[in-house]
């Protein structure tokens, strides 16, 4: 999702920039230079079981959300080239995760999204220095308005859903605290053991704030943001996306589904019979990626079929 321009290190300058400046700067370099990524990450080759573009099939009836389905197995995989991201600190100066296969399904009502990398580790828990695999896709808030691909631009957002290892983790076998990370970690007792829960709970302060972060009863293993840019990446108060991720034989398979009308004009419709571009970014924990230490895809187009 970003640039692989890097200026040299005797040609930075000091950090005198405001936020807006250094976005805006970002923005514009990043917009003239989508021909040239684009050219470098969108060499989907054509293989057995591959294809040259990324076309979102229709389908009548439920959307699988299971990714070992042969619904999606069954289908030729357009296979995305992988970045280094290598434009914002922290960087990515190598390629971990060199492909992506990257299918979509729609019915009318819904699109959804299956993923596949192969990875040699399960990192499906996060604590201090450990740190989760994840996989997400982006797209334009106004198909109109062409954002530059590292996460958008001032006046032209896009709308990101990520899905996180952990939180799925957290989804199927309950949230992971610190008995499940720490085995042998100890403690006395607890404040909720000596205090009625509404004072306890002042012991927690992400949770007072409503951080997700810190949610210990996770329905979707996936988070939906909206960005104009590096640093302004933000949460969505309305989470509709879903997600549902597998890991077997040294290979995660990752589904992300939504509605394709969200009724919030801060996030992407998707329209059947249209043509969007599409973007996505993979980490691998185990190789200590998190946040801008990553993997990315610019652009590309993504054929949503006609229902029907």
């Amino acid at each position: 999702m970003t640039s692989e321009t890097q200026i040299p290190a005797h040609e930075q300058q000091p950090d005198v920039q405001t936020r807006r400046r250094f976005l805006q700067t970002v923005g514009g370099a990043a917009a003239a230079g989508i021909a040239i990524a684009g050219t470098i990450g969108y060499v989907a080759t054509r293989g057995s079981g591959t294809t040259d573009k990324l076309v979102a099939g229709y389908r009548n009836g439920d959307l699988p959300d299971d990714p070992l389905n042969s619904a999606w197995l069954d289908r030729d995989a357009f296979v995305a080239t992988m970045l280094p991201q290598n434009m914002a600190t922290p960087l990515q100066t190598t390629v971990d995760i060199a492909e992506l296969r990257v299918r979509a399904l729609h019915n009318g009502t819904d699109i959804a999204f299956h993923f596949q990398w192969d990875d040699s580790t399960d990192d499906s828990q996060e604590s201090i220095a450990k740190f989760r695999d994840a996989v997400a896709v982006m797209l334009e808030v106004d198909p109109a308005s062409t954002p530059s691909f590292t996460m958008g631009n001032a006046g032209a957002p896009v709308h990101i859903m990520q899905w996180r290892a952990s939180w799925q983790a957290d989804v199927d076998e309950g949230h992971q605290g610190v008995k499940q990370l720490f085995p042998n970690a100890y403690n006395d007792v607890s404040p909720e053991l000596l205090m009625p829960k509404e004072q306890a709970v002042t012991f927690y302060p992400a949770r007072v704030a409503g951080n997700d972060q810190s949610n210990h009863e996770r329905t979707s293993p996936v988070e939906e943001y909206t960005a104009i840019g590096f640093g302004s990446l933000t949460q969505h108060s309305e989470q509709k996306a879903q997600g549902h991720g597998v890991y077997r034989s040294k290979r995660w398979q990752v589904v992300i589904s939504r509605p394709m009308a969200m009724g919030d004009k801060t996030k992407s419709e998707v329209k059947a019979g249209e043509t969007r571009n599409i973007a996505f970014a993979v980490w691998n924990g185990s190789a200590n990626q998190r946040g801008g230490r990553k993997q990315y895809f610019p652009w590309a187009p993504i054929e949503v079929e006609a229902a029907g």
